[in-house]
């Protein structure tokens, strides 16, 4: 079968990387049909690198296309977690069909998947995971703490962030980590009161 001159050199791309032990860089896939990257993305007896690849380079062609979609809800469920994790980094932010997903991993085992669930999900607003994330901070345990503590910050204004670190703070740590954690929540919370004040502040004497 006939190549053209541009697929040529992206085959000769893959096998250089593939000899190499390197991961594909995405930009050398540009001229690559969509249709061969997902076939790459899909294929699960591929090395991880070049799914990765071929991946980065789809989300990039893609982005703000349902295809994006269907092939993140594909990857998720990857059994490779690099693949899934980058899957939900790239999950598009208002297809309720992966916003769905991302909630149902939210119990996931795979501490990775669950907290790079939460991360996602509290960057892309989603204020119904707010009492879920409350709890985590005031409950959880020592990772549950820490990324409910790093989700309330983007879904709380900053006064209500701080108060909610205050009141968890007022409670006490419960080890030297669990301090070095709190710590570290209400310096981020009193950061954001700061700019957000500042800022304020700036458009007034404007």
């Amino acid at each position: 079968m006939d190549e053209s001159l541009s697929e040529r050199l992206a085959r000769v791309d893959a096998l250089i990387a593939k000899t190499q032990g390197q991961p594909q860089d995405s930009g050398s896939l540009a001229s690559v049909p969509v249709e061969s990257l997902r076939q790459t993305v899909e294929d699960r007896s591929r090395p991880s690198a070049e799914r990765l690849a071929a991946f980065s380079a789809l989300s990039d062609r893609l982005r703000g296309e349902g295809e994006l979609s269907e092939i993140v809800l594909a990857m998720i469920d990857d059994p490779d977690e690099e693949l899934a994790l980058n899957a939900i980094r790239e999950a598009p932010p208002f297809d309720a069909r992966v916003i769905d997903r991302l909630r149902c991993l939210l119990d996931d085992p795979r501490p990775a998947l669950w907290e790079a669930a939460a991360s996602a999900l509290s960057r892309k607003k989603d204020h119904s995971l707010l009492p879920r994330m409350l709890d985590w901070a005031r409950n959880g345990d020592a990772d549950h703490r820490r990324v409910g503590l790093a989700a309330v910050a983007f879904l709380l204004i900053p006064e209500e962030h701080l108060a909610v670190v205050e009141e968890i703070c007022e409670e006490g740590p419960r080890d030297e980590h669990d301090e070095l954690v709190l710590i570290e929540a209400l310096r981020v919370a009193e950061g954001r009161v700061a700019f957000w004040r500042k800022a304020l502040g700036g458009e007034s004497e404007g």
